[in-house]
C-alpha cells in the first residue's frame, strides 16, 4: 500500500488551500458611511500591555499579554460641506481588519497649510472592557 501521498512528512506539490484569502486594499468603505470623506489613509492597531512575572533570580518567567481594546487614525481631506464630528457623543462604527467595532473618537485635528487641500485627522478607541466600546 502507497501511502506516501498521504503521509504528512513528505511534501507534496498538490496541496489545497480552503477558505477566502482577503487584501485590504485601499480605504474605500472605512468609515461605514458616518461621514463623507475621502479618506486619504487609515492607521489601525491592536492596544496590547505586556505584563512581566518575574521567578527569584529577577529573571521573566511569565509573559501575559493583554488585549486592551483597538486604536484608529484616520487622516481625511477637510470638506466645509461635511460637519466633523464630535468627541461627545454615540461611538462611531469603523471597518478595520480587526473588524466592525464600535469606537469612541477621542480626537479631531484639522490641519491646512498654503497651495494644498485641508486636512483633518481623527482618533478612534475602542476598548475591551468598556459596553458598547469592544
Amino acid at each position: 500500500m502507497n501511502t506516501a501521498g498521504n503521509d504528512v512528512s513528505t511534501w507534496n506539490p498538490n496541496f489545497e488551500v480552503y477558505g477566502n484569502s482577503y487584501i485590504v486594499w485601499g480605504t474605500e468603505g472605512i468609515t461605514n458611511n458616518w461621514a463623507n470623506y475621502i479618506v486619504t489613509s487609515a492607521s489601525e492597531s491592536q492596544r496590547i500591555e505586556q505584563i512581566q512575572i518575574m521567578q527569584g533570580a529577577g529573571f521573566t518567567s511569565i509573559l501575559i499579554l493583554l488585549m486592551d481594546g483597538v486604536d484608529v487614525e484616520l487622516e481625511v481631506i477637510d470638506d466645509t460641506s461635511v460637519t466633523p464630528p464630535t468627541i461627545a457623543g454615540n461611538p462611531y462604527l469603523l471597518v478595520t481588519p480587526y473588524g466592525t467595532i464600535p469606537m469612541a473618537l477621542v480626537e479631531n485635528k484639522a490641519n491646512q497649510a498654503p497651495k494644498r487641500e485641508g486636512h483633518r485627522s481623527f482618533t478612534f478607541k475602542s476598548f475591551v472592557a468598556i459596553a458598547g466600546l469592544h
